[in-house]
């Protein structure tokens, strides 16, 4: 199960559409509020706003997701898992993760073996190795992003994930010599 807690954004279109969701909700059969799992409600918003998308031209992408940032990139993989843009595809996912259970079978079901895809997951919590996949203990640090520096240059680069976490990215990112306008980024708000 997985929930999550959101504030109304006045004229918002994704908060607004959830909670007149909520209110009607609340109105027809209110006992369904603590837990709508027997619903099997499914919402279908991913990356409402942004400007996240796959180049046509560049092959080499690195995505670095903190979190349920992550979700902003599954259209991303499921078009390169998919055949978007006819294979070729050199992608790196770094996603960390306090609920890797959650958000790996999101993933997974993206990418599974893809070829041209790898996967590197951190995490405090034990992770399942996949086939393209590198399990880290513990955050995404400035000295990982140079260790692997080679990864990053010459590469789109996306960031998606709590500021905290965009800033520590971006910046190791600036100092193994991505430059800074090159990165693209988005942020949560509500």
């Amino acid at each position: 199960m997985f929930s999550i807690t959101i504030c109304e954004k006045p004229s918002g279109a994704a908060t607004g559409m959830l909670f007149v969701l909520v209110w009607q909700i609340m109105e027809v059969q209110p006992a369904l509020l603590p837990d709508m799992a027997p619903v099997a409600l499914t919402i279908p918003i991913m990356g409402v706003m942004g400007e996240f998308m796959l180049q046509r031209m560049s092959r080499r992408v690195v995505l670095f997701a903190g979190g349920i940032g992550v979700m902003l990139f599954l259209s991303m993989l499921g078009g390169v898992h998919g055949g978007g843009g006819r294979g070729g595809w050199d992608v790196v996912l770094v996603l960390s993760t306090r609920e890797p259970e959650v958000l790996l079978p999101l993933v997974w079901n993206m990418v599974k073996e893809e070829k041209g895809v790898l996967v590197h997951v951190f995490s405090d919590k034990a992770v399942l190795e996949a086939g393209n996949a590198v399990v880290h203990w513990g955050q995404v640090t400035s000295r990982y992003l140079v260790e692997r520096r080679e990864d990053w240059v010459g590469r789109d680069v996306f960031v998606c994930g709590p500021e905290l976490y965009q800033e520590s990215v971006i910046g190791g990112l600036v100092e193994v010599g991505v430059e800074k306008g090159a990165i693209r980024m988005e942020t949560f708000e509500y």
